[in-house]
């Protein structure tokens, strides 16, 4: 899902944390103008995380690197962008200008705060956050407790990412998801807890080697450490699970007494392999690849998937072997077309955790869950489709009295307002989560936290009931 934070020396003490954030700077080749976005975190010991964004290249998540400060002055390259920075901090800390060097020259660079993600929250907070980290066996998970500032023991909701190696902020295509949950969940006076996978950050383990069972089982852990705090409410702690996360909360709660509430955000409610077919075909067609090329893509991945199941040594060798040979016959623009949409499966598909994912039905341990759920899904959802799992999850649901699954109509996988819910447009819309999805959750969960279930309030005109 992107490149992960790179850790540098930068500033210390206050200088670092007055010249953290989020910063956009213009560059200007004749004509044309690409932005570019540089964000700085502050880590103990006066360490600074950093990553940049080329915004117009669709290309987020950058590695920064060989900085270099003295004083007020910074330096630092991006090597993906082939270029390098130096400049200095204005004494009010509003910009930071100096010179951008690439191969053809040099430009004049002005960086100033801001964020191309109008919804992303900027300190102050209304609200405490720290650091937190805590264990599952020899598995450390690292990640961020947010608390309100009224009175406890508060509520609280545990945020499960999707697939992939995913941070605490669910970095995907230029947004930060869970920074916004969590953001709006907190200020509506709840605990929100976001983690580091595993293997991400500053939590430990091997995230292919682990499955949706061992999530569950960090996921309990979750549970079992902000019992142990005394700003929390042990019995008011709920799941939010995001895609693959909704599995993972599902396995979570089916047993546990523990957990009050369960939010379900495009959670899978078939078998994974009917979703990764549906998927396949959805994007497909939405990125207008012809039908005999999509068709034979499926027949590629059918083949990958029973290696998969077999695995064994050699396994990604036979899939690589299986690809070359389906692709050999195939006009370059049609192997090219199977190539990027099959290819890049293979290291996962090679995987402990991608073999449980392809043959996991979460419907039975959604049967067992007791306590409240509610499952939400984006209409436009092209990677867990909403007329295909929606369905699936109110008949899984069904013995549960305290249940309830929405569909909202113009909504992406990451619910966003879409046009097409195509993954390309997921890094060009502003907005990263629809305030709609927001509240929808929001008031749910206030509603529902307290362990008893009541009916939530009427949420505008684009439920569909």
């Amino acid at each position: 899902m992107g490149a992960r934070l790179v850790i540098f020396a930068l500033l210390t003490g206050a200088q670092a944390v007055a010249q953290t954030g989020d910063w956009i700077a213009t560059l200007a080749f004749g004509s044309a103008k690409l932005r570019l976005a540089l964000h700085l975190a502050a880590r103990p010991g006066g360490q600074v995380a950093a990553t940049a964004d080329s915004i117009d290249q669709n290309a987020f998540g950058l590695k920064v690197a060989r900085v270099e400060s003295r004083g007020s002055g910074l330096r630092f390259t991006v090597p993906r962008l082939v270029g390098r920075f130096s400049g200095s901090f204005s004494e009010d800390g509003a910009a930071l200008a100096g010179t951008w060097t690439e191969r053809q020259g040099s430009l004049p660079m002005r960086f100033a705060r801001g964020n191309i993600r109008p919804q992303e929250p900027a300190p102050p907070y209304p609200y405490d956050s720290g650091d937190v980290v805590f264990h599952n066996g020899a598995v450390r998970l690292a990640g961020i407790l947010t608390l309100p500032r009224t009175p406890g023991p508060h509520r609280a909701v545990i945020l499960l990412s999707g697939s992939g190696p995913q941070d605490r902020n669910e970095t995907s295509a230029g947004h930060r998801p869970f920074l916004v949950w969590s953001d709006y969940l907190t200020r509506r006076g709840f605990a929100v807890l976001r983690m580091d996978d595993r293997g991400v950050g500053r939590s430990t383990g091997r995230l292919l080697d682990s499955t949706d069972e061992d999530f569950a089982a960090d996921a309990l852990a979750a549970v079992e450490f902000l019992k142990g705090r005394k700003e929390i409410d042990p019995r008011r702690i709920g799941l939010l699970g995001y895609s693959e996360g909704g599995g993972v909360a599902a396995l979570a709660a089916q047993h546990s007494a523990g957990v009050a509430f369960v939010a379900l955000l495009a959670g899978p409610a078939v078998r994974g392999e009917q979703i990764l077919f549906a998927q396949s075909e959805r994007i497909a067609r939405a990125m207008g690849v012809p039908e005999e090329v999509a068709a034979k893509s499926r027949d590629v991945q059918r083949k990958l998937f029973e290696i998969a199941r077999q695995g064994g040594p050699g396994e990604r060798q036979r899939m690589e072997a299986v690809l070359a040979r389906e692709t050999d016959w195939l006009t370059p623009e049609a192997a090219a077309a199977i190539l990027g949409q099959v290819g890049g499966q293979i290291p996962l598909a090679s995987s402990r955790w991608f073999r449980f994912v392809l043959d996991f039905d979460p419907g039975p341990a959604l049967a067992r869950i007791q306590c409240p759920v509610l499952a939400l899904y984006g209409g436009l959802d092209l990677q867990v489709p909403a007329d295909l799992d929606a369905p699936a999850m109110e008949k899984a649901l069904a013995a549960n009295p305290n249940h309830k699954v929405l569909t909202l109509s113009r909504l992406n996988h990451m619910f966003q307002t879409a046009a097409t819910g195509s993954p390309l447009e997921y890094s060009q819309i502003e907005e990263t989560v629809a305030p709609l999805a927001l509240k929808a959750v929001g008031d749910w969960m206030a509603s529902t936290a307290g362990g008893r279930f009541a009916p939530p309030v009427a949420w505008g005109p684009q439920e569909n009931r």
